[in-house]
C-alpha cells in the first residue's frame, strides 16, 4: 500500500509554522513595555494638572484617565506570561516611584513639619553621643545574651536526648518555666530581688542573665528537634562500631543537628537581640532608652525615630541570613536524598 507523500509539503509548512511563532504582537513585546512606560512618566510630569487646579472637570478627566492607562499597563503587563520577571519588577518600582512623586505633588501634607519632627538631622546631631552608648550597649547585651543561650541551650538539649527520667524532669521544668515567664518580670526579679538573697549584679549582667536565660528555654528546643531529626539508622550504626554515647553525640548527631538548626536559631537570636529594648525597666540605657531620653529632653522625636532605623539596620541582615540559611539547608537536605 502506498503512503503519502509530504516530502514536498512538509518544508513549507514548517516554514509557515515558525513565522506565525515568531510573529510577537507589539502588546507583548518588551518595546511596549519601555514606551509605555515613558508615556506614563511623561504624562504625569508634563499633562496632569498643577496640584492647585485638580478640582475643574477637565483636570478631573486629565487624572481619571492617567489612572486608567496606568491600570490597563499593569493589567497587560502581569497577565503576559512572556514577560521576563526583571521587567515586571522594574516597571512595578518605576509606577511607584511615579506615584510617590505625584503623591508628593498633589497631598497636601505639611512635609517641611513632619521633616522637622520627626527627622531632625540637627536634633539626631546633638543626641548622636547618647544614641552611640545606647547601641553599644545593645549589641553587647545581645551577643552575650546569645552566647549564654546557645551554650546552656545546647547541654540542656544534649542532657535531655540522653532520656534520663529524673533529668528531664528538671529540664522540662526550666523549659517550661522560663518560656512562660515574662522576660521583664525576670529582668525586675533578677536586678532588684536576687540583692535579698545576697546576690547582687549590675544592670547589665542582669539584662544578660534574664536574656540569656529566657532564650536559652527556646534555644533548648531547636537543638533538641534539630537532634530528633537525624534519623535512628545512623544512631545504631555509630553504637555497633563501638562508638560511646558521647561519642555518638558529638561526632554523628550534633554536626547534622547544627545544619537544620541554624535557620531557626538565628530566628531566636534575633527575637532576642530586640527583646534588649526591656532592659530599659532595670535602668540600662540600651538603643531605645537612649532614644527615648534623648526624645524627652529636646521634645523632639528625631533620636527615636533614629532608634527605630538602627534597630532595622542591624536585625534586618541576621533576617535574611536566616531566609539564606533555611533555603541552603533544604537544598542540601534535597541533594542528599538524591
Amino acid at each position: 500500500m502506498n503512503q503519502p507523500n509530504y516530502t514536498s509539503k512538509t518544508p513549507s509548512r514548517l516554514l509557515e509554522v515558525k513565522k506565525q511563532m515568531e510573529h510577537i504582537p507589539f502588546i507583548r513585546t518588551n518595546k511596549f513595555v519601555y514606551s509605555f512606560l515613558a508615556v506614563l512618566v511623561l504624562y504625569g510630569f508634563f499633562i496632569l494638572p498643577a496640584s492647585g487646579s485638580v478640582q475643574s472637570v477637565f483636570s478631573k478627566i486629565l487624572i481619571g484617565l492617567f489612572i486608567a492607562l496606568t491600570t490597563a499597563f499593569v493589567i497587560v503587563l502581569f497577565t503576559d506570561e512572556l514577560k521576563k520577571e526583571w521587567l515586571k519588577t522594574t516597571a512595578i518600582f518605576v509606577l511607584f516611584a511615579l506615584f510617590a512623586v505625584l503623591y508628593y505633588k498633589y497631598s497636601t501634607a505639611q512635609w517641611e513639619r513632619m521633616t522637622n519632627l520627626f527627622f531632625n538631622v540637627g536634633v539626631i546631631k546633638q543626641a548622636m553621643p547618647t544614641l552611640i552608648k545606647g547601641i553599644g550597649v545593645t549589641i553587647k547585651i545581645a551577643i552575650f545574651a546569645a552566647i549564654m543561650s546557645t551554650i546552656l541551650g545546647l547541654l540542656l538539649a544534649v542532657f535531655r536526648s540522653l532520656n534520663n527520667r529524673i533529668l528531664n524532669i528538671f529540664i522540662i521544668a526550666y523549659i517550661d518555666f522560663f518560656r512562660a515567664m515574662p522576660i521583664l518580670v525576670l529582668m525586675v526579679l533578677i536586678y532588684y530581688a536576687l540583692p535579698f538573697l545576697g546576690i547582687r549584679l549590675d544592670a547589665v549582667p542582669a539584662g544578660i542573665l534574664a536574656l540569656g536565660l529566657n532564650s536559652s528555654a527556646y534555644v533548648s528546643e531547636i537543638f533538641r528537634a534539630g537532634i530528633s531529626s537525624v534519623k535512628k539508622g545512623q544512631i545504631e550504626a555509630a553504637h555497633a562500631l563501638g562508638l560511646t554515647t558521647m561519642q555518638t553525640m558529638r561526632l554523628i548527631l550534633l554536626p547534622q543537628a547544627f545544619r537544620v538548626v541554624m535557620p531557626p536559631l538565628v530566628g531566636n537570636y534575633v527575637a532576642s537581640a530586640k527583646d534588649t529594648a526591656l532592659c530599659s525597666s532595670i535602668s540600662i540605657i540600651e538603643l531605645l532608652k537612649a532614644g527615648l531620653s534623648e526624645q524627652a529632653l529636646k521634645a523632639n522625636p528625631s533620636p527615636l525615630i533614629f532608634s527605630a532605623v538602627m534597630y532595622v539596620v542591624m536585625f534586618v541582615p541576621l533576617t535574611r541570613l536566616s531566609s539564606i540559611l533555611e533555603v541552603k539547608m533544604k537544598s542540601t537536605q534535597r541533594k542528599a536524598s538524591i
